[in-house]
């Protein structure tokens, strides 16, 4: 099966209380298509650069450019990140098939679409204060899916950066990675990783668990494995324990399947590096 070259809409999100800029960048990345269990797919390809749009405002940016808050949790309060990550909360989705019904933009609700996305004058609105939720569809892939259907229905991801200052990571190194999760779907989910060395190439993934997964499992073809051994292409990248350190982003992605797949109050709640 063919990789699908992702363009992301990427929003910054915060509530409309907090009076955040809430600002787009494009991303292309490539994720390969899976079934509902974390499944199979193809080779990544290089990209995920932004393409436009600046780190949100209103929030306190790491004095000289320094790494994120010590510790080892994160928790989220208002639609931005608290403790170790102190960046604030996003999400994205495809292009073709795929909605989000929450969050909303501005005081009218508006929905979220990747060509109308929230605004300084239509911040978006949490529908949680301790959680980052989505609500939405996932859009089926045809029978006999190609290239650009990939490409345009990848899914729906809601994300958190490390720092206000998106290029800033957390500085730290650790072993494993826990996300606590509530909402549906609870299974077919990723976590994908972003990286400072990892913004012009395919985010790491792995399939999500409930308890901790091992960083160095991270790699940018998760739906062949934990290790790039798997890989077929000779493209796979391996998150290196080296690399630990420099993780800028955390998502957790619902990917498109051969059926639709409802989005209800898919929540966040939590990050545990240890």
């Amino acid at each position: 099966m063919n990789a699908r070259n992702r363009t992301i809409v990427k929003v910054s999100l915060a509530l409309a209380s907090l009076a955040v800029c809430a600002v787009f960048a494009t991303f292309t990345t490539s994720c390969a298509s899976s079934d509902n269990t974390g499944g199979s797919g193809g080779s990544s390809a290089a990209a995920g650069t932004h393409a436009g749009g600046t780190p949100a405002t209103g929030g306190t940016t790491a004095a000289g450019g320094s790494p994120a808050a010590g510790g080892n949790t994160v928790t989220f309060s208002s639609g931005q990140a608290q403790g170790l990550m102190t960046g604030y909360g996003w999400a994205a989705l495809g292009t073709e098939d795929d909605t989000l019904t929450s969050p909303t933009c501005g005081t009218t609700l508006t929905p979220l679409t990747p060509t109308a996305p929230c605004t300084t004058a239509n911040p978006a609105n949490w529908s949680s204060t301790n959680a980052l939720c989505i609500s939405g569809n996932v859009g089926a892939l045809p029978a006999a899916p190609t290239q650009t259907d990939y490409s345009d229905n990848w899914g729906v991801e809601v994300g958190v950066d490390a720092n206000t200052d998106t290029t800033i990571p957390i500085g730290q190194s650790f072993s494993t990675i826990s996300v606590a999760l509530s909402g549906t779907p609870m299974t077919g989910l990723r976590v994908d990783i972003g990286t400072t060395t990892s913004l012009s190439t395919a985010p790491y993934c792995a399939v999500w668990t409930a308890g901790p997964i091992p960083l160095t499992s991270f790699n940018t073809e998760c739906w062949n494995g934990t290790s790039c051994a798997s890989s077929t292409d000779g493209k796979c990248v391996q998150l290196q324990a080296s690399d630990v350190t420099n993780i800028t982003q955390v998502m957790i992605q619902v990917p498109s399947t051969s059926a639709a797949i409802p989005v209800t109050n898919l929540c966040m709640t939590g990050i545990t590096f240890n």
